[in-house]
């Protein structure tokens, strides 16, 4: 019984992980740009617009891509 209650979480977990993995890979991040450059201004300080495309790839090495991007120095207010 437990053996069988082991193998069944075991197959929930793998269909899980497939599942976010084709969510993940059928993702349009082109609709995620403004978050993406939000962030990286955030932890740069620097402001990017990203006019080219965003890709991501999973296999078989993880990997992020954008085109066209222009960076800029953040301008602060006047003093």
């Amino acid at each position: 019984m437990l053996k069988k209650i082991i193998i069944g979480v075991l197959c929930f977990v793998i269909l899980v992980v497939i599942g976010l993995g084709i969510y993940i890979y059928t993702l349009d991040w082109n609709k995620h740009k403004a978050l993406v450059e939000q962030r990286f201004s955030q932890i740069t300080g620097l402001r990017a617009v990203i006019d080219g495309d965003l890709n991501v790839e999973l296999f078989p090495t993880p990997k992020f891509t954008a085109n066209q991007i222009k960076f800029s120095k953040s301008v602060g207010p006047a003093e």
